[in-house]
């Protein structure tokens, strides 16, 4: 759900004697500053916030002054997977 909940399991898991990222890998949702406290640290998805805000008001712009119509205009912007400590390598 987000870096606070992950942060959540991972601690639970960790009491419960998992080993992480050996036995189960977590991820967090919003890469927060937070996630360099734990130990291991938290991998977490990174929502680019600027890059959003940036595309949405340069859409918007393009957009200001033509007819109005009703296609929408669909741009894709991709989160950024920041990997740390609790994931373990990438397996083939």
């Amino acid at each position: 759900m987000n870096d606070d909940t992950a942060i959540g399991a991972l601690l639970e898991f960790q009491a419960a004697g998992f080993r992480i990222p050996q036995d189960l890998s977590i991820v967090g949702f919003n890469n927060q500053n937070i996630c360099l406290m734990t130990r291991p640290k938290l991998s977490s998805v990174d929502q680019q916030i600027e890059n959003t805000i940036d595309t949405a008001v340069a859409t918007l712009l393009q957009q200001i002054g033509r007819p109005v119509s009703r296609r929408f205009i669909t741009r894709l912007i991709a989160p950024l997977v920041v990997n740390r400590g609790s994931t373990g390598p990438a397996k083939k």
